[in-house]
């Protein structure tokens, strides 16, 4: 029940603090979890998140990272 009432902190400018980092490629957006992350990704190689195409509205995961 309170998990989809808690806002996450979610930036286009890479924070750890932050639990999302986004990054937008063509019209999809890519939502990369900043746990363990020390850097921006620039893709989806050992990290775990989900992209969303707007255009189609697809969602994909991708887990690639163990926490």
């Amino acid at each position: 029940n309170n998990l989809f009432q808690q806002r996450l902190r979610v930036d286009t400018t890479f924070d750890p603090a932050d639990q999302l980092f986004v990054r937008a490629d063509a019209n999809t957006c890519f939502y990369h979890q900043t746990a363990g992350l020390s850097a921006a990704p620039g893709d989806t190689v050992g990290n775990n998140g989900f992209s969303y195409n707007a255009q189609t509205g697809q969602v994909g995961l991708f887990l690639n990272k163990n926490i």
